[in-house]
Order: structure tokens, then C-alpha cells, then sequence
């Protein structure tokens, strides 16, 4: 090296100079590269975790929409039943008439609710 040019001396100084600098943004470009992969695998997790609730969502609804189903299919049943006549059924005797009552007005008044539950957009296809 003593034997060099000063420009020679300059120029391979400038060199080790940029050799350092590539160094440098080389050790930060990969410490930046783990971050970012930690992230993704961060978002990964989020993303499987939301599309396993995604899933048990869609079946709760799926569960609920079958019961609903067949709850009015239950209450259509019912109510095919309440229409008939009552054939030779007794009047209920011993206070059982006090028990009666109020199990019949509750019926009575589960029949708005009926209604509502009745709508066409819960209907089967």
C-alpha cells in the first residue's frame, strides 16, 4: 500500500468506506427482515384464529336456523291441533280448572309470538 498513489490510497479508502456502509445496511436490512416476518407470522395466527371463529360462528347460525325450522314446524303442528275440534275431551275438575286457565291464557298470548316466528323469510325452501 505504501507504494500506491495517494489516489490509489483515497480510492480504496473510499471503498472500505462504502464496503462498511453496505455492511451496516446489509445487518439492518435483516434485522428489519425478522421484524417483518414476525409480523406476518403474527397476522397468520390472527387470520387462522378469525377463521376458525368465522367457522363456529356460521355453524351456531347454521344450528340455530335448523332449530328455528323446527320449532315452527312444531308450532304449525300445534296449531293444526288447537283447530281441531275437542271430541270428548272433559272439563277439568278439582282446581284442576285453576291450572288450566293460566296455561291457556299463556298459549293465548305466545300467539304474536307465533306469528312473528312464522315469517316467510324462515320458511324452508
Amino acid at each position: 500500500l505504501r507504494s500506491l498513489p495517494s489516489e490509489d490510497k483515497a480510492r480504496i479508502g473510499q471503498l472500505i468506506k462504502v464496503l462498511a456502509q453496505e455492511r451496516r445496511d446489509k445487518e439492518a436490512f435483516k434485522k428489519e427482515l425478522g421484524v417483518q416476518s414476525a409480523k406476518l407470522q403474527n397476522l397468520e395466527r390472527e387470520h387462522e384464529t378469525a377463521r376458525q371463529q368465522e367457522h363456529a360462528l356460521v355453524s351456531r347460525v347454521s344450528r340455530s336456523l335448523c332449530l328455528l325450522r323446527e320449532y315452527q314446524r312444531e308450532l304449525r303442528t300445534r296449531g293444526r291441533a288447537e283447530a281441531q275440534p275437542p271430541g270428548d275431551i272433559d272439563e277439568p275438575r278439582d282446581g284442576a280448572a285453576d291450572v288450566a286457565r293460566p296455561i291457556a291464557a299463556a298459549q293465548g298470548a305466545a300467539e304474536p309470538a307465533r306469528r312473528r316466528l312464522d315469517m316467510a323469510a324462515w320458511e324452508e325452501p
